[in-house]
């Protein structure tokens, strides 16, 4: 409801001139420096890009964050495979199941307590998206507290179920991404409503998004040339050049020796010495 056709407020980007670390990190949304959704500063935090691409020469160790304004926070991925798109090597990163723990397992998730604490996997809503009583989740309530699971008849929570992220490293790139997100209402039992007098409250999944996304062919012919041939050249050119500098090496070092025993067969103060160094030996 009143998203049809609509964007979802501007964004003040760092452009990495001052600090390359920094690069496409969101600085602003909508004129502010922070959320006011939550109730602790943490949560408040606007941190990380929009999670289509990320600083450049990433790392296995990093946490990459990222800001979502569907559900009005920021979250984090970090690093759980190796992967290729198109025939370029990537990471794969993912949201750790910490990212949507409940508080009294993650403290830095108690701002989220909004009107009150809920189970693992699950974000209420209703504070940034005014009249509309939903609670999100992962699909079939991955990675959330089993109560969510076993209160719904027909779910099957698996990995295919997470947010992935296919990064290529050392540009930052976001190449594949598969963003997944539940929306569930929650039924409880409401005086009057004879239909609803023995339900058990229970969060009943409405739908479940999948925007995933994965780069053209013309734009993975374009990375190649531009990062992977010069790569390629420069790694063969740095072999030549070990190659050629050995040879020369050797080449010298004949020269020398050869230089010196040319020297040493033509200098009379040369031969000499040759000769007492003979006459020692046979003297030893």
């Amino acid at each position: 409801v009143g998203k049809t056709g609509t964007d979802d407020g501007l964004y003040t980007i760092n452009a990495g001139h001052n600090d390359l670390s920094n690069f496409m990190k969101i600085s602003h949304w909508k004129g502010q420096r922070k959320l006011n959704f939550w109730t602790t500063e943490i949560a408040n935090m606007i941190n990380g890009t929009d999670g289509t691409m990320f600083a450049p020469f990433v790392d296995e160790k990093d946490v990459l964050y990222l800001f979502s304004s569907d559900i009005c926070r920021s979250i984090y991925a970090t690093y759980s495979s190796r992967s290729t798109v198109q025939g370029v090597p990537t990471y794969r990163f993912e949201p750790p199941s910490e990212v949507f723990a409940a508080a009294k397992y993650n403290p830095a998730n108690q701002g989220f307590c909004t009107p009150n604490c809920l189970g693992s996997g699950v974000l209420n809503l209703t504070s940034c998206q005014p009249g509309v009583p939903a609670i999100m989740s992962q699909p079939h309530f991955y990675q959330a507290d089993p109560k969510y699971i076993e209160g719904v008849i027909g779910l099957n929570p698996t990995a295919d179920c997470g947010t992935v992220l296919d990064i290529e490293p050392t540009t930052g790139i976001l190449l594949k991404a598969g963003k997944k997100l539940q929306i569930n209402m929650a039924i409880e039992p409401i005086d009057g409503f004879t239909d609803l007098t023995n339900i058990k409250p229970v969060f009943l999944p409405m739908t479940w998004l999948n925007e995933s996304a994965v780069v053209d062919t013309a734009s993975i012919n374009q990375l190649k040339d531009q990062l992977f041939r010069p790569k390629t050249i420069l790694n063969d050119s740095t072999v030549v050049a070990m190659i050629v500098g050995i040879v020369i090496l050797i080449v010298t070092t004949i020269l020398v020796v050869l230089t010196y025993k040319k020297q040493r067969s033509s200098d009379p103060e040369l031969q000499h010495l040759s000769i007492n160094e003979q006459i020692l030996d046979n003297h030893s």
